[in-house]
């Protein structure tokens, strides 16, 4: 059978709801609807690791500021310099790579949308998160044209392929 070529860069829990934080998972074990429609399409997912993992499974749901550390920026770079070198593979090899999907209201993977602390009060504004930051400043350096969407926007991911 012949392959695709064509992969998509996923945010952790679109993959594995378990990973987020413990009251914050709407889902049982992955977003429904997004994995279907992406495999639908015949294209490949490759899921990026999670940087909230770093502070356990059980965490508590935590706004931008608290992962808003130069120790945890550099944490996500690290993350990301894995995922580069992924790209650089898939892209020398001639693979369409349509992007990456974000979680829309993450402190980390939000990409339109994240949570922050208002008068000491979770808030969902527009912005990015920290993980998706540090993507965005890192694919620029390297000259890399990667679509990022956050998960309600995966149609404009997928309305590319021929």
């Amino acid at each position: 059978m012949k392959r695709s070529r064509k992969v998509m860069f996923v945010s952790h829990c679109l993959i594995n709801a378990n990973s987020k934080a413990a009251t914050s998972s709407k889902h049982k074990a992955y977003y429904e609807g997004i994995v279907e429609k992406i495999l639908h399409n015949d294209v490949g997912i490759i899921q990026a690791p999670c940087p909230e993992l770093l502070y356990g499974v059980d965490r508590p749901p935590m706004n931008k500021e608290f992962y808003d550390t130069p120790e945890y920026r550099n944490y996500c770079k690290e993350i990301i310099d894995s995922l580069i070198e992924t790209y650089k593979i898939y892209s020398e090899n001639n693979y369409q790579i349509l992007g990456f999907v974000g979680i829309e209201g993450s402190p980390t993977c939000g990409v339109s949308m994240t949570h922050i602390t208002v008068n000491g009060e979770p808030k969902k504004v527009k912005g990015k998160g920290v993980f998706i930051e540090e993507l965005e400043k890192k694919c620029i350096e390297k000259g890399i044209d990667l679509k990022i969407k956050d998960q309600d926007d995966i149609d404009d991911l997928l309305k590319v392929i021929p």
